[in-house]
């Protein structure tokens, strides 16, 4: 193990004291002895329950803890472990902290990292070598336990030690590259590490005015203590980029301040300017939580003939960067080809964040090119494969041809993962691509697989293929001989697995025509709500599908539909069409240009207020704590924060009941931690209230266990967690942020498990027809 004390490094970078410049501390490297404990069998894991009562201690030289056997190891060069291969391992250390210091890790193949018994943060499973990590540290001796897996690859862990409150990490940078002839504003993003014991607010992001960039600053509203999160700054140049700074890098100059911190810190970065026809990464602001993310794109190889040109979003497979996957093909002369990033190179499987990130690509990219949203198609290779499924049958209105490569269909069908049954099967529904294989009926399907694939089996495609093409008019398979996961079959520029000449001249061909006579089937109002003219606004009922019927016969059209309570027609795109008027279950309405048609009891849940959990984190969200007593709950905004930045490359806000404020109220979905439930404004409709020692949840009565739901608040959705006390423990077991882990509009936890689910109903009350009784531990 080697600690590297890093104390500011970045001379003539920034960091400029209030009172002058910043003291420029000395660089040493530490060897440090770990302890290192194997988990043979992690479902009966002696360690984790000394952990999450916070009564565990450094273990010495052969100490034995039930099944696990404690041994002393020396890390090699860069932080490197030899755990043996271990499928799970902890190591242990003593780090000495000095008063003014602070500490931060990286750790590849880490699952977990605790301090001091407390403050437990995620580690960088994917061991991408970028990630660093807050940890809250005191000063004297603190314990420091990290949690990992040694059987993929050897496992890392290095120490930082810093005397700067916060410290940015420039190696998780997101920035774009700036293409000639463009003058749009684009984003940087960049982590913020708060080192420091108390949260850091209102914090300016600032862009430098200088020869190529304007001034311009973001105020982010709070980073909580130990804890990271991107920051965004805006990116607005002086004019257009020219040809003749094509081989010049273009500095920028960023600075962060507060009035939480004694000093500006500040960084200074240099991009690249590319040709117009030069593959690159562009960047957008993420409308979800405010994050900057990027994405890739390959410009058409000529100026198309047509006003529009089309446009081809890829899907990249798992660990592949954005900029990889556009570099797979050759350009076309027609069409951008744009490769989002599924916010991390391994992200969400295209599910959950990652069908967010995919979808506001598509739309900034077709506002920032002006693409022809009827000439725009969906691929995608492996992870992104499974992806083009996913997207597709979600929403098949927004492509034309709709093809993947070497695609796996759901996690049930790939990786064995069971499919969720009842109320939680319901809140993942959108994940089960075979129930929703009849919304491609209007689309062309192409598939591409791999015979001899042996990471996604061919069996995958044959499977879609089979329930395809009895619906499908327009299916392709193809299927190539004695090929494998990868494969390109010829010298041209492009890889033929991905860019393959058939699918895009057939991408090229198709236009994507007017939806007026469809079927459609949405699981859920607030994921897949929309197609054509029609907006499913909210359901009668969340444990049924809403199903559409439309046909036109003469200039009326017909819609029939089942379990829909609420709808919005776009009567100014009927009236484009020539349709007259509209008859919707019976019910006559007339078609203007002016109105949109409401249909049904616009009261109650609507598509951007309507659940299941995840939906609180759709829109920038800020976790409240509770700081009263215990720091439990800071811990947990702490933890979830940071998650947040790891595996999403995410942006949140994380701050005290006390500090919280009406402009946060107004900018952010609140997610309380802790909060008392006599503080709260939750509806009593909703049946659920909770004391220190209870949870109650309609006339169920639940002790030792936790609680989470979301309710409406001054119209946005709110969501808060608690757990009764002695129960603390259960917190640091669930985090939303995984294509997985997606839950209905309340649910309880206890020690051994989920107890109860269940939905709200379309007006937010409690139904007992609604709820789902998992475990019973109710009283």
């Amino acid at each position: 193990m080697i600690i590297r004390h890093l104390v500011l490094l970045t001379l003539f970078l920034g960091l400029l004291s209030a009172q002058g410049k910043a003291e420029i501390g000395e660089v040493s490297e530490t060897s440090v002895t770990w302890a290192l404990g194997v988990v043979d069998n992690p479902s009966d894991d002696p360690i984790r329950p000394l952990l999450e009562n916070r009564s565990f201690s450094l273990p010495k030289e052969g100490q034995i803890n039930g099944s696990v056997t404690w041994s002393n190891i020396q890390a090699g060069e860069g932080g490197k472990l030899d755990v043996g291969g271990a499928s799970r391992f902890y190591v242990a250390t003593e780090i000495d902290v000095k008063p003014g210091e602070h500490i931060y890790v990286q750790g590849d193949r880490i699952i977990s990292f605790y301090t001091n018994n407390a403050w437990k943060k995620s580690g960088d499973v994917y061991g991408s070598g970028t990630i660093r990590i807050p940890l809250a540290t005191k000063p004297g001796k603190n314990l420091l336990v990290a949690y990992g897996f040694g059987s993929w690859s050897t496992p890392e862990i290095s120490v930082y030690k810093t005397i700067d409150r916060v410290t940015f990490n420039t190696d998780d940078l997101t920035k774009p590259d700036l293409r000639v002839g463009d003058d749009s504003t684009l984003w940087l993003g960049l982590p913020l590490l708060n080192l420091g014991s108390t949260p850091v607010k209102n914090v300016e992001a600032s862009v430098l005015k200088g020869q190529y960039f304007k001034g311009s600053t973001i105020v982010h509203r709070s980073i909580g203590s130990a804890s990271m999160t991107q920051l965004a700054f805006r990116l607005e140049p002086q004019g257009p980029w020219s040809e003749s700074l094509v081989d010049q890098p273009i500095p920028v100059e960023i600075a962060v301040k507060s009035k939480s911190l004694n000093r500006i810190y500040k960084r200074l970065f240099h991009l690249k300017i590319v040709s117009r026809r030069q593959n690159h990464a562009r960047t957008k602001r993420s409308k979800v939580d405010g994050s900057v993310q990027f994405y890739g794109v390959l410009p058409p190889s000529e100026e198309p003939e047509v006003e529009k040109p089309g446009m081809i979003l890829s899907l990249h497979g798992a660990g592949v960067q954005a900029t990889g996957q556009s570099n797979a093909y050759s350009a076309k002369s027609w069409a951008y080809l744009v490769a989002p990033t599924n916010r991390r190179p391994f992200g969400f499987d295209w599910e959950e964040w990652g069908r967010l990130d995919a979808l506001e690509t598509l739309e900034d990219a077709e506002n920032a090119f002006n693409t022809d949203k009827k000439r725009t198609h969906l691929t995608g290779h492996s992870m992104g494969g499974h992806g083009t499924w996913h997207l597709g049958v979600n929403y098949p209105d927004r492509f034309g041809v709709v093809a993947p490569s070497a695609g796996w269909i759901s996690f049930n069908t790939y990786g064995s993962s069971p499919i969720a049954s009842g109320v939680l099967g319901r809140a993942r529904s959108a994940s089960i691509t075979t129930n929703l294989v009849s919304n491609l009926r209007s689309n062309l399907v192409y598939i591409i697989h791999g015979m001899d694939d042996q990471n996604v089996p061919a069996q995958q495609a044959e499977t879609m293929f089979k329930l395809l093409e009895p619906i499908v008019d327009n299916l392709t398979f193809h299927r190539q001989e004695n090929a494998g996961h990868w494969w390109d079959v010829n010298e041209e520029a492009g890889s033929d697995c991905v860019d393959w000449e058939p699918m895009i001249s057939l991408m090229e061909q198709t236009t994507i025509q007017d939806k007026r006579d469809f079927r459609f089937i949405s699981t859920n109002p607030s994921v897949n709500g929309k197609y054509s003219f029609v907006k499913v606004s909210s359901a009668w009922s969340p444990l049924e599908n809403v199903s559409i019927a439309s046909s036109q016969v003469g200039n009326q059209l017909v819609l029939e539909t089942t379990n829909a309570r609420s709808l919005e027609i776009n009567s100014k795109m009927l009236a484009g069409w020539g349709v007259g008027s509209l008859s919707v279950d019976g019910t006559h309405y007339d078609v203007d240009e002016k109105s949109t048609i409401l249909v049904g009891d616009q009261s109650g849940k609507r598509q951007d207020l309507y659940g299941p959990m995840n939906q609180v984190y759709h829109k920038p969200w800020c976790f409240v704590y509770q700081e009263t007593g215990s720091r439990i709950y800071e811990e947990y905004a702490s933890y979830l924060e940071t998650q947040w930045s790891i595996i999403g490359n995410g942006q949140s806000c994380s701050l005290p009941w006390a500090a919280l404020d009406e402009k946060t109220r107004e900018r952010f979905n609140l997610v309380y931690l802790g909060i008392p439930f006599n503080e709260l404004d939750i509806p009593a409709q909703m049946e659920i209230s909770w004391q220190k020692d209870e949870i109650k949840v309609g006339d169920k009565i639940l002790r030792d266990s936790m609680l989470g739901l979301i309710f409406p608040e001054n119209n946005r959705l709110s969501a808060a967690w608690t757990v009764t006390s002695g129960s603390e423990y259960l917190l640091f077991r669930y985090q939303p942020f995984s294509s997985r882990n997606g839950l209905a509009d309340f649910h309880v936890f206890n020690g051994e498990g989920s107890v109860l689910t269940g939905f709200f109903d379309a007006n937010w009350r409690y139904s007992d027809k609604l709820t789902e009784v998992l475990n019973d531990s109710s009283q």
